[in-house]
């Protein structure tokens, strides 16, 4: 009986002894990629396979001083190899993780993206608008882009009372802009009505023929050898670019535009920039970090007026004015407010106190509202109705000033930088 009983110790025993066993091996923990690399100053956050997501793991390298941990987040502090060693918790279960570490590779631009640079000018008295992008890829120069919006004028009895920006810019409009459209009696060309087929036709051919390019196309060859050669442009006598074969405009700014925006690719200034409101310029400015994703926005408007006949820019922007814009400087009775002269101590004061009293804000402080929330939430919630915003984000419920054209710069710029 006894000896019975013994056996019968014997087997429980080996079987609680297999039962401790299986239950400290059924733990277990692996990399799905033993292989990590990182750059000196890049932090990571582990994530080692684990039989149970409850265990807590803990992690040691070696060499000790080429990473630090803080919980599951790895940071490289120097280049090398280093061997990560991941442990389950009050167990001897590990993986094997290796770590190689290089040194930064220095940049030229600021991220990849879309880079633009712009000029407010007249041409003849009228307003134009002139851009120069400059495209990012692989922190390479991959292309720029060249175009320009002009300005028709508004007349009363022959008397120019405005102007508008055209609809569509030279590019948009290509063999429409007509830049060649007129007399040539070598070649007996007369003008075209180049919205019929039969003169845009005669108009082609007439360009062929002469050995002509449209500005669209001569445009196209200033952005290849931009990418070529560089950014600089000869020119002759006439003042017509004089480097580049095929190419007879003059420079429009082209060149000091497609430097300031390789500049700004240098320094991560992204802009987008549209004309609008009929003679108004509208621009969104980010600060672009080294992920893509902005850091800082900014709306801006440039505006002017007509000066004898002819178009002048304001000497500042509305963020510059601030205050100065007055936007809200108009009578109210209801508040017995009367306008102010904003340039005065005094007329500022009493300007200040009545946007206070009710409760307005100033054109710089709801653009503030905007590029706020677009930082925090993306431009997904900027919704409009009609010119202003639908008022469904209570975040931009003290934005009433018409939204359409911040929204569309905003957008043009989120999709520059896809990352951001």
């Amino acid at each position: 009986m006894f000896k019975n009983f013994g056996k019968l110790i014997a087997i429980v025993v080996i079987a609680l002894s297999l039962f401790v066993l299986v239950g400290c091996t059924k733990d277990s923990i692996s990399f799905a990629d033993e292989n990590l690399a990182m750059v000196v100053g890049e932090e990571k956050t582990l994530s080692p396979v684990l039989s149970d997501k409850a265990l807590v793991v803990e992690y040691e390298a070696t060499p000790a001083d080429a990473v630090t941990f803080v919980g599951n987040k790895i940071t490289a502090v120097k280049a090398g190899t280093v061997t990560v060693n991941a442990t389950i918790k009050d167990t001897k279960i590990s993986a094997t993780l290796t770590v190689t570490i290089t040194e930064p590779v220095e940049k030229t631009y600021a991220a990849d993206g879309v880079y633009s640079a712009f000029e407010a000018s007249t041409n003849y008295g009228a307003p134009m608008l002139t851009t120069v992008s400059v495209t990012i890829t692989n922190d390479e120069i991959a292309s720029f882009y060249i175009d320009c919006v002009q300005s028709t004028a508004v007349k009363t009895d022959d008397v120019v009372t405005d102007y508008n920006f055209n609809q569509k810019s030279k590019k948009e409009l290509g063999y429409l802009y007509g830049m060649h459209n007129t007399p040539n009696a070598e070649e007996e060309y007369t003008p075209q009505d180049l919205s019929t087929t039969e003169g845009m036709a005669a108009y082609k051919a007439y360009l062929v023929k002469a050995e002509l390019k449209e500005w669209f196309e001569q445009a196209a060859l200033i952005e290849a050898y931009f990418v070529a050669n560089g950014t600089d442009l000869e020119y002759n006598e006439a003042e017509q670019i004089s480097n580049i074969t095929g190419v007879t405009v003059k420079d429009g700014s082209y060149s000091k535009l497609a430097k300031e925006a390789v500049a700004n690719a240098a320094t991560g200034k992204a802009v987008s920039v549209i004309s609008a409101n009929a003679h108004d310029v509208i621009w969104a400015e980010g600060t672009v970090s080294a992920d893509g994703s902005f850091s800082a926005l900014k709306l801006n408007t440039l505006q002017g007026r007509l000066v004898e006949g002819a178009y002048t820019w304001d000497a500042q922007n509305k963020q510059e004015k601030a205050y100065l814009y007055g936007m809200h400087n108009t009578p109210n009775a209801e508040l017995e407010y009367a306008r102010q002269d904003l340039s005065t101590t005094e007329g500022m004061a009493a300007y200040k106190a009545y946007l206070a009293e009710a409760g307005k804000l100033e054109w710089f402080e709801q653009a503030g509202l905007i590029t706020e929330y677009v930082l925090a939430n993306g431009v997904a919630g900027l919704v409009l109705d009609g010119t202003n915003l639908d008022g469904s984000v209570e975040a931009l419920s003290g934005v009433t000033i018409h939204a359409n054209g911040y929204v569309a710069v905003l957008k043009a710029l989120y999709t520059s930088f896809p990352n951001a």
